[in-house]
This record gives C-alpha cells, sequence and structure tokens, in this order.
C-alpha cells in the first residue's frame, strides 16, 4: 500500500510514501511531481497549481468556448450558402480552440476532469438556464432595439439551442468519461462508474426530448377526427410548426362543467392619484385599477366597518333568485279609476315575464307582439265607441283583421280575443290562465286589475331558492346617521355590474363570484382510427388523466365556453423520456452502491 502526501508549500514538496509501518520522506522534484501528478489516483488531483487558479483557468476555458460557439453559430446564421456557412462557421471554432490550446498548452486536456473545472462549468450551466427563463424564449419581437440586436448575437433568446450552451453540456460529459476512465471497471468500483455515467445517459436523454420531441395541439369538434398536429413554438402559444400522425383522432363527445357560484359581498377601493402620464400621451394622471379591499361571506345583518372612515354598511336581505312581488288592495270598489292599468304574467316559449299597461300614458296602454305570444295586448278601461261598435256588431273591419289582438276592458271586465278576423269574448278572472292557443302552455294571467295604478306595491323577493339572478340588499349609514338603501347584483346579470358607491369615499361594494369562472373539469370522449379506418383506442380523456399510444401522450388542453362541442387536445412526443428514467434509475443504484452496498460486499 502507497500513500502519496503533499507536506510542503507549492511548487515544490515533500513525497511521504511508505508500507504499512514503514514511511520515508523524499525530496520530490518538479519533474519527479509530474510524474506522480500523472499517477494520482483520485479524480482531478492536482499537485502543482492552486485550486483558486484552476477555477480561473476553468472560467477562462469557458468563456473561449461561449466566444468560439457564438462566432461559429453567427457564422453559419449570415451565410446564406449552408455548405459554406458549415464549413466557415466550423474554421471559426477551430481557431479559436487552437488559440485556448496555445494559452494553455498540454493542460488543456487535463483541466476538463478536474474537480474545480467541473464545479465551475455546473455554476456556468446553472447560471445560464436560470438566464433563459427570465429572457423570453423563441419569441417573435421585431423590437430591433440595441438591446434586442444583442441579445440575438449571443443567441440568448434561443439559450437553450445555442451552440455555447450545448458545449458546456459535452465538456461536463467529457470530465464524467475521463473520471470514471481513472477506475478499474470491477464490482467494487460499479458504483463509481454508474454514479459518473448515468448523468450521461440523462444529458443525452434531455436534448433527444429537447430536438425531437415536441408539444403541440390538435383542434377539434365534436365528430371530427383529425391527424394533423400544430406544434408551439418553445414554451410559447404560439404555433411554429405541424406535424402529421400516423393514426387520426377523433372527438366522439366533449363535455364540461364549471363549479357552482360562490357569492361574495366584495369592498373595493378605487384609485384617485392615478399615475403620471407623458405629454406625449396628454400630459394626464390615468386612473389605476380598483383594489379589493376585502370579500365578505352572504351573512346577513352583520356589521362591518369601512377602515379609515366613518361608514358602517351591512347585507339586509339576500335573494337567490330575484324578482318584484306586487301587492294591490283586495278591495277595489272604493277606488276611483283616475289612472287605470292592468298587470298581466306572461308565459312564452322565451320565459316568463309581466307586462304592465296603463291608460292615462300614451302609446303605454298597447304591446305588440314582441314575445311571441301569437297577439298583440291591448288595454282600455272603457272600449271607444267605434271599437265598442265593431265587437257588438261582431264585424271587424280589414283595418282590425290585420293583427290578432288581445284587447281588455276594465270597467266592464271582459277580455276580447280577435283572431283571424273572428272575436270570441270572456270574463276576466284574476289569477286565471288564458291560453293563446288550444290546449297550448303559452299564454296569460291577470294578476291585478288596478283602477289606480299608484296604490300598487312592489316589493322585492326571492322566486326560488337557485342562484339564478342573485341580488343583495346593502344598508350603508354614516356613524349616527340614517341608512342609504340599495340593491347590487353581479356582472354577469348585465352588461356592468351594479354596485354601490359608498358615499363620502373611495369605495363601493359589489356582489361577484369568482369560482364560477373557473372550470371544475373537461372529459373528452377520444377514439384512435388508423389508417384503415378501424378504431384501435377509446378512452375518455379528462384533466390529470392522459391517454399513451404510440409513444405520444394526449391530453385535455383547452375548450372554448362559446363553442361548447369544441375541444383542444394535446399532443407531447417525448422520445427521450425513458432515457432519462433509466439514467435516473442507474444513478440512484450508484450512489447507493457506493455508500451501502460496497461496504457490505467489502465486509
Amino acid at each position: 500500500m502507497v500513500i502519496y502526501l503533499t507536506i510542503a508549500p507549492w511548487p515544490y514538496g515533500y513525497h511521504c510514501y511508505g508500507k504499512f509501518h514503514e514511511i520515508t520522506y523524499q525530496k520530490v522534484t518538479p519533474n519527479h511531481m509530474e510524474e506522480l501528478k500523472n499517477k494520482a489516483p483520485d479524480f482531478g488531483s492536482s499537485l502543482h497549481i492552486s485550486d483558486w487558479q484552476a477555477i480561473k483557468n476553468a472560467a477562462l476555458l469557458l468563456l473561449l468556448v461561449v466566444l468560439a460557439g457564438i462566432l461559429s453559430q453567427n457564422i453559419y446564421g449570415w451565410i446564406s450558402h449552408k455548405y459554406l456557412a458549415h464549413w466557415l462557421g466550423l474554421l471559426a471554432g477551430v481557431v479559436v480552440f487552437v488559440g485556448a490550446l496555445a494559452m494553455f498548452g498540454k493542460s488543456l486536456f487535463k483541466i476538463v476532469d478536474t474537480p474545480p473545472f467541473n464545479v465551475t462549468n455546473l455554476i456556468a450551466i446553472a447560471f445560464a438556464t436560470a438566464l433563459g427563463t427570465f429572457i423570453p424564449q423563441q419569441s417573435d419581437n421585431l423590437n430591433l432595439s440595441f438591446t434586442d440586436k444583442l441579445v440575438g448575437f449571443l443567441h440568448l433568446d434561443d439559450l437553450f439551442h445555442s451552440w455555447w450552451y450545448v458545449s458546456f453540456f459535452i465538456l461536463l460529459a467529457v470530465g464524467l468519461v475521463k473520471a470514471s476512465a481513472r477506475k478499474k471497471i470491477d464490482v467494487q468500483h460499479v458504483g463509481f462508474h454508474l454514479a459518473h455515467l448515468s448523468p450521461i445517459l440523462i444529458l443525452f436523454g434531455f436534448w433527444v426530448d429537447y430536438f425531437l420531441g415536441f408539444r403541440g395541439i390538435i383542434k377539434l369538434e365534436e365528430g371530427q377526427q383529425a391527424n394533423t398536429v400544430q406544434i408551439y413554438k418553445g414554451n410559447t402559444g404560439f404555433y411554429s410548426d405541424s406535424t402529421v400522425l400516423d393514426f387520426s383522432i377523433r372527438l366522439d363527445e366533449f363535455d364540461f362543467e364549471k363549479y357552482q357560484p360562490d357569492y361574495r359581498i366584495q369592498l373595493w377601493k378605487r384609485d384617485t392619484l392615478g399615475h403620471a402620464v407623458e405629454a406625449s400621451h396628454g400630459g394626464s394622471n390615468d386612473p389605476k385599477p380598483p383594489k379589493i379591499v376585502a370579500s365578505l361571506p352572504l351573512e346577513k345583518g352583520k356589521i362591518h366597518r369601512i377602515y379609515g372612515t366613518d361608514m358602517y354598511f351591512r347585507m339586509a336581505e339576500f335573494y337567490p333568485d330575484f324578482e318584484f312581488d306586487y301587492e294591490y288592495p283586495t278591495q277595489t270598489d272604493t277606488i276611483a279609476a283616475n289612472d287605470p292599468g292592468i298587470l298581466i304574467d306572461l308565459k312564452t316559449s322565451e320565459g316568463d315575464a309581466f307586462v304592465q299597461l296603463r291608460t292615462n300614458k300614451p302609446g303605454k296602454n298597447k304591446l305588440g307582439d314582441v314575445v311571441n305570444l301569437g297577439a298583440s295586448l291591448e288595454f282600455f278601461w272603457e272600449l271607444p265607441n267605434e271599437l265598442k261598435n265593431e265587437i257588438e256588431s261582431k264585424k271587424v273591419n280589414a283595418e282590425l283583421a290585420k293583427e290578432n289582438r288581445i284587447i281588455f276592458e276594465g270597467k266592464n271586465k271582459k277580455i276580447y280575443f280577435v283572431t283571424n278576423g273572428l272575436i270570441s269574448v270572456e270574463p276576466l278572472k284574476t289569477k286565471s290562465f288564458y291560453a293563446t292557443k288550444e290546449g297550448d302552455s303559452i299564454g296569460f294571467s291577470v294578476r291585478f286589475l288596478m283602477p289606480a295604478v299608484g296604490y300598487l306595491k312592489s316589493l322585492p323577493s326571492s322566486k326560488s331558492e337557485e342562484l339564478k339572478r342573485p341580488v343583495a340588499k346593502i344598508e350603508a349609514w354614516k356613524s349616527g346617521g340614517p341608512a342609504q338603501i340599495s340593491f347590487i347584483y353581479p356582472s354577469s346579470l348585465q352588461d356592468k355590474t351594479a354596485m354601490y358607491m359608498v358615499p363620502g369615499t373611495v369605495h363601493f361594494i359589489a356582489l361577484e363570484s369568482l369560482k364560477d369562472k373557473e372550470t371544475k373539469y373537461f372529459k373528452s370522449e377520444l377514439s384512435v382510427v388508423n389508417k384503415a379506418g378501424e378504431i384501435v383506442k377509446k378512452q375518455s380523456l379528462k384533466v390529470n388523466e392522459p391517454m399513451l399510444y404510440d409513444g405520444y401522450r394526449f391530453y385535455q388542453s383547452d375548450y372554448d365556453p362559446a363553442k361548447p362541442t369544441y375541444s383542444g387536445i394535446g399532443v407531447s412526443h417525448e422520445p427521450g423520456l425513458m432515457v432519462i428514467y433509466l439514467g435516473f434509475f442507474l444513478l440512484v443504484a450508484g450512489v447507493a452502491h457506493m455508500f451501502y452496498l460496497r461496504r457490505t460486499l467489502e465486509s
């Protein structure tokens, strides 16, 4: 057993060796030192320079690699003649390599397997990778500023495909191979070899994926099939190319569901100062978007104070399916007919509605057939003489017979149906349903016949407990003052949110739900169809439940709420993935052998 130790300052030292108890000291000359360095069994042992000098040499070598990569790749891109560009780019790299050889001499090939070089190389790879995550990759930025030109010249906008970045990994692989070559190939050192060579396998799988793999999308609607994949450009959402599969994907059915609404009372604050705008854009203050201050659950009666003010508010009532309920006196005989009106409930193919007709307002006593009831509606407290004579004689003139009409007479409580020139009459009864067609569910009922509309009271209420038309009643007041009442509803019911601006403050209160804007699940029923038109596989595709077929991975990627039959099927092809998995498995096995199994074998 021979032990080599350095026991004196650089560049010379004393060589200490011995067998077990016999130790002899010997003066070491520079030539002998170089010989001992070459025979040293330890990975990357350096006996003639300091680690700091080795790190500086490693950084200088990597800088030359970056320079060679940038020059070679730019020359290759500048020259249109690809054959000439290939050789000129190669020549530029050779020139830089010769320069590095002249600078480092014979030690150039010994640097790449030293610990300082490999550590420096790993730091450089980590820094370059982090840089690539901050700088947009493969973007179509047409801004030709100096910064953009510099980024393009250094190939930082496509860093992971740049030649100098790939060269870092090649040098790391060379260093690992040289380190492994220093050890014997036997059972005792198998863990060492696996731990050093498996990263090369991982890197190889990564680059196979990066250069041969792709990520794209197939856009389908129900019943359609396609075999063309639109490939994404890098990690962007833009398409760079397309590829054709040897089979087709058919969308048999698509379904999606959103979360149930989770409405909350939201307190917002407006920006009153804004931010300055340049003079070329008008030189004014552009207000910033309002920001949410609090999101509160729907708790009836709970009082909240608006921070920084003396204003308070609470939700007095919540109506899940808001509608107005109406009240009118049951005894109408004593009410003078000074402002007659009628309140009618409609049931049409487009839904339920109510309409109010009045005689004392010009044009308010008639409603055309805008709700597909099958007839126009007219209300009179007393029929005009001309109309009364025609109805009593049951002879309808041509003008009256142009359209179907339903005429309400309030004083005599009658309804006249004019259909295709024929007249029929029925008594007017409140709460009774009148079908416009025999046996049809489309029709109307009279809720109130009112001698004077002023006695009609409208009360907010909820038609059901379903969240169809949610409205919240808000009460706000200043400390010691009376309350102001407002009704707020979400923006989904109208073009804009009905919010309450709190007086004397920069705050407003809104009723909104964010949960129902999120999709609960997507589901696509897919079939794989071969070239002969045969279905070779069927599967339901859901989020996090992909379909694997022929080396491709299909997953739910996109949908459009405006097109309920459309589904975007994501496609990824990763030919190096199994190689990467194998590399990690061998790495773990090698480390386990080095630290655990080796001791067991030795014992």
